[in-house]
């Protein structure tokens, strides 16, 4: 008797369960729910062996969560920005990647370089530790943020 009464909860608890966890995966997605963050403003300027990176994506994330991201113009600078309606970054500590071969996301405003029909594949400039295997990290604060950050095309960091 008391097998078929707890056999008769399993299924309904698992259910319960299913659809818990499912919610609280669905936290994960910020989109048009920005009242989740508090956002700030986020640019910065990033250089390899000391000269402007341009064409670079930037992104900043939190495990679980969408990124912010932004590219480089020709000087190196880049600002962040969330999607077409929320600019910057949620406060809080971030993992940072940056490349050089990336597909970006369509939004207006960007145009990508224009594909040459016959060229060699793109070849990633940067070390994995900027990207793949990151080490970056970045704290975003409230108010404006200037985040910078100067790479190296080697593993000591020399030029």
């Amino acid at each position: 008797m008391h097998a078929r009464f707890f056999r008769s909860l399993l299924v309904p608890g698992s259910l319960c369960l299913y659809i818990l966890s499912f919610a609280a995966g669905c936290a994960n997605d910020v989109s048009g729910n920005y009242q989740m963050f508090e956002w700030a403003p986020v640019t910065g300027r990033v250089t390899l062996d000391g000269t402007p990176l341009p064409n670079a994506m930037v992104t900043f994330s939190e495990a679980g969560y969408s990124s912010s991201w932004g590219i480089t113009d020709s000087d190196g600078r880049y600002e962040l920005t969330f999607d077409q309606k929320q600019n910057g970054a949620a406060i809080g500590k971030k993992s940072v990647v940056i490349r050089t071969v990336f597909s970006p996301p369509e939004i207006s405003g960007y145009t990508p370089p224009p594909v040459v029909e016959g060229a060699p594949e793109p070849v990633e400039k940067l070390l994995p530790i900027y990207h793949n295997k990151t080490t970056l990290t970045a704290n975003v604060v409230a108010g404006p943020n200037e985040i910078n950050f100067e790479l190296y095309s080697t593993p000591q960091g020399q030029y």
